[in-house]
């Protein structure tokens, strides 16, 4: 009885997992180190989502759906690790000791849930049939999934991979403090405490054997994307009351990706979506957010069994990303208007949920995790900023010269007009989604002007009149916010992405309004399986060229734009890294030969940040947060060390026996380097000349790297 029920998941899982190896096979030949790998991860995967799935038979009921209780094992999962994460990083548990403790909650539900269907004389849930559109969900699903993160788009996930290789080879849970030991802070970063999310993925690759930058990079996003966008899709599914006609709610989320894509910036929900789920941001917006939001409109209309999940979800609301909390305080009035009725109990838990937002994002700001030292980062970027005014280049993310006036730069969310520093429109008007959100509020607004004014179609016109009154509001106010304090720049241009999935809900309910409110009854089950048919044929197209590296041949119809085509470019150079890569790649064995454990480096290869052996040994590495947080603690003497790593960063000219020659020499004999590594091109030039003006004796190992203060043999 107890595999009948775990069948579904197990199927699901399995289909995923035989679609990974033979579209791998037919279009990735070459790019992943075989099969191993993608099974192993794979198979962790779904163990991780096993105790989820027998937990949530207590909350889903009997009669639900295949959908249904895999939202509701996905969301018990994410409970559970949240749970476990936060005791695990408070007691420094071993990665080891997680995993004992998991598989022992894991036989605990086991023994429940065998003991419950045997209390039931062998009554099991109704999840076991999969009904044609769900079928069609999960194909089209999974083929995206493989298709598009194969070789996954991480934006911004490399800051992160040198937190999570060190917790692999320290074989601790705890918050790593690495890179900041170097710079003479023995402390980790505040924005790193936030780390319940990025612990995952340790987690996983210790338990597959698999290296933890090839499960973040080739290995996860598979599985996780599959997960998410089922997830995802329920949601919007339940939320626009599409659940018959489940071809719109798939057009509503990949189309602003394949057909009416519009521009290529990381503030966009097009790019966020196909962005890698291992990523923080991306799996709050599509996966945590959406399912709190589900299961308060679920628990306002009277829903008791959605209120234990949303409890468990809190320490992940807290600790998976600062922000989080903020874009829920946003969705309160949005969830209210689109779930309240006029009665007590339902205003009542409105204002609860309202109450508990608001102290979830209480709680964030006291944790301080959201806490990323503006004053200093303003310091060292305006250093910055004047050193490129004399010709030296720009070394940190450019968003962060954004609130410097006259920077020159052009910028994707933010400009400044006269002495105005503000948003600019086209955070709003640039973005598929969000621009289709106006069209489809017109449609709910004539839908209500034609006599259509059921409560059920005035909620959802309200919800979508919150929702375009609060970006225009926001982009409106970002003058004045902006202008008096513009270092809040960072967080004021993501703002926006609380409304992708109001937009989403929006845009679902127009279509079908448009389908089932204009069509003749007997007409609707020919257009709905037609329309499917065309939104899975449009995903199987888009797909199959893409992983061929060709354009899709629906984008030369005017008007179709495909964010795949535009990524093209970058597709081939991440297949091409990838393709390096090798199982056997782990950290012991990719420690250079002639790194000695004594060894003390200066790395000034400003364009990888994740080179773990030479900053986990190293007494400097250029990143704004980690510089910010070292000038907080250390001051001038850490400005002193920027000065001199910068200098030979940008490769400074230096005249022999001059001031800054002698003060090069003192500080590098101060740090105890033993070792330059740079492997940009001319560097062995650069470091000759720089030991010859500095007098210091060297020896070149090999192409970049040389070995200082000793006298060669």
């Amino acid at each position: 009885m107890l595999f009948r029920d775990l069948r579904p998941l197990l199927v699901m899982q399995t289909l995923l997992a035989v679609a990974t190896v033979v579209l791998t096979w037919v279009f990735w030949n070459g790019v992943t180190d075989g099969i191993a790998g993608d099974l192993r991860v794979q198979a962790v995967w779904a163990i991780f989502l096993v105790p989820g799935w027998l937990v949530s038979a207590r909350w889903t009921g009997r009669r639900c759906s295949f959908l249904s209780r895999y939202f509701a094992a996905a969301v018990s999962s994410l409970g559970i690790h949240s749970t476990l994460g936060v005791i695990a990083s408070s007691l420094g548990w071993r990665l080891a000791t997680y995993q004992i403790v998991f598989l022992l909650f894991l036989l605990f539900v086991i023994i429940d849930r065998a003991r419950r269907l045997r209390k039931d004389s062998g009554r099991m849930p109704v999840t076991q049939s999969w009904s044609l559109p769900t079928m069609g969900i999960i194909a089209g699903i999974i083929v995206f999934s493989v298709s598009v993160y194969r070789v996954s788009r991480s934006n911004d996930i490399g800051q992160f991979v040198l937190q999570q290789q060190d917790m692999v080879a320290e074989d601790s849970l705890s918050v790593s403090a690495i890179g900041m030991k170097g710079m003479g802070v023995d402390e980790a970063m505040p924005r790193w405490n936030a780390h319940l999310w990025h612990m995952l993925p340790c987690l996983m690759a210790d338990a597959a054997g698999v290296p933890v930058d090839q499960t973040l990079r080739i290995y996860a996003p598979i599985p996780l994307a599959a997960t998410a966008l089922l997830v995802f899709w329920y949601v919007v599914s339940q939320l626009s009351r599409t659940r018959r006609a489940p071809w719109i709610t798939m057009l509503a989320m990949f189309g602003p990706v394949l057909l009416w894509y519009r521009n290529y910036t990381a503030f966009n929900y097009s790019f966020r979506l196909t962005n890698t789920f291992l990523l923080d941001k991306d799996v709050c917006l599509f996966v945590l957010i959406p399912a709190v939001a589900l299961l308060a409109y679920r628990w306002i209309r009277g829903s008791r069994h959605s209120l234990w999940p949303l409890l468990f979800l809190a320490p992940a609301i807290v600790k998976f990303h600062p922000m989080t909390a903020v874009y829920l305080v946003m969705l309160c009035p949005w969830v209210a208007l689109l779930s309240a009725k006029a009665t007590f109990g339902c205003l009542r838990r409105v204002a609860a949920i309202s109450v508990a937002s608001v102290l979830l994002f209480v709680v964030v700001l006291l944790l301080g995790d959201a806490q990323s030292h503006h004053d200093q980062i303003r310091e060292i970027v305006d250093i910055d900023f004047v050193d490129h005014q004399s010709g030296r280049p720009l070394h940190y993310w450019t968003g962060l010269y954004a609130g410097l006036q006259d920077n020159g730069l052009e910028l994707d969310t933010t400009q400044w007009v006269g002495e105005t520093f503000s948003l600019k429109a086209s955070v709003i008007s640039g973005d598929a989604l969000l621009l289709t959100l106006h069209g489809a509020w017109l449609l709910l607004t004539f839908r209500l002007i034609s006599k259509n004014r059921s409560s059920n179609a005035i909620r959802q016109w309200l919800a979508a009149s919150y929702t375009i009154a609060a970006l225009w509001l926001l982009w409106f106010a970002s003058r004045f916010v902006l202008t008096a304090a513009p270092h809040l720049s960072g967080g004021v241009e993501r703002l926006h992405w609380f409304a992708f999935l109001p937009g989403l809900v929006a845009v679902s309910c127009s279509l079908s309004w448009i389908v089932n409110g204009w069509l003749a009854e007997h007409h609707r089950p020919f257009v709905h399986r037609f329309a499917m048919s065309a939104v899975l044929v449009l995903i199987l197209v888009s797909c199959v060229f893409y992983s061929m590296r060709r354009r899709s041949p629906l984008t030369g119809l005017r008007g179709v734009n495909s964010l795949l085509d535009f990524d093209l470019p970058y597709l081939k150079q991440r297949a091409e890294d990838a393709s390096t890569k090798s199982l056997d790649d782990t950290l012991a064995k990719t420690r250079p030969e002639y790194l000695k454990h004594d060894d003390v480096v200066l790395y000034v290869d400003a364009k990888e940040n994740e080179s773990y052996w030479w900053i986990k040994q190293g007494i400097f590495w250029s990143d704004s947060y980690a510089e910010a947080f070292a000038l907080h603690h250390r001051g001038d003497a850490f400005l002193r060390d920027r000065e001199h790593f910068y200098a030979i960063l940008d490769r400074v000219a230096l005249q022999e026996s001059s001031k800054q020659s002698i003060d090069l020499s003192e500080w590098l004999a101060e740090k105890q380097v033993t070792l330059l590594v740079d492997f940009r091109g001319g560097a062995d030039d650069y470091f000759e000349s720089l030991l010859t003006a500095t007098s210091i004796p060297g020896q070149r190992l090999r192409e970049g790297v040389w070995r200082i203060g000793e006298r060669p043999n």
